[in-house]
């Protein structure tokens, strides 16, 4: 005879099948409105307690549905944006760390960023693009 556990744990695991489960965006708009539940304690903030609740919301109909195909679009364009937001960061923590050493410009024609050693100040300088081989001016 199986025990309550193991026959919930069963019923669980029948009732989940075909479903599409948690993901990142599902965990983020939990993340998120947790976050949004313990701001909605301060006093001016209540309005913030509705918001938390629609993110849960959509984070559970998130993991009980059965689109699988919808879901993985949806999920698809998360991963692009937050791959976007991680590269501007890298490149912004690169900026930092060689703000001595490098100039980062960005070409006017094909909008790569191109890294430069910094020249003296206020000299005029002749960068080549290596992506569309296009030269511009720019001053230091």
């Amino acid at each position: 005879m199986r025990s309550f556990v193991q026959r919930v744990k069963e019923r669980w695991r029948r009732f989940m099948m075909d479903r599409y489960g948690s993901d990142e965006l599902s965990r983020l708009l939990s993340r998120a409105a947790l976050v949004l539940l313990l701001l909605s304690f301060i006093p001016d903030l209540r309005f913030l307690f509705l918001i938390a609740f629609v993110l849960l919301l959509l984070s559970s109909l998130r993991c009980l549905s059965k689109d699988k195909y919808a879901r993985q679009g949806e999920r698809s364009r998360y991963l692009s944006i937050q791959y976007k937001l991680k590269k501007e960061l890298q490149l912004l923590q690169d900026r930092w760390r060689e703000r001595k050493t490098h100039r980062y410009y960005r070409c006017p024609h094909c909008k790569t960023v191109i890294r430069v050693t910094r020249p003296e100040r206020g000299k005029k300088i002749v960068i080549r693009c290596p992506m569309c081989r296009q030269s511009f001016e720019k001053k230091t």
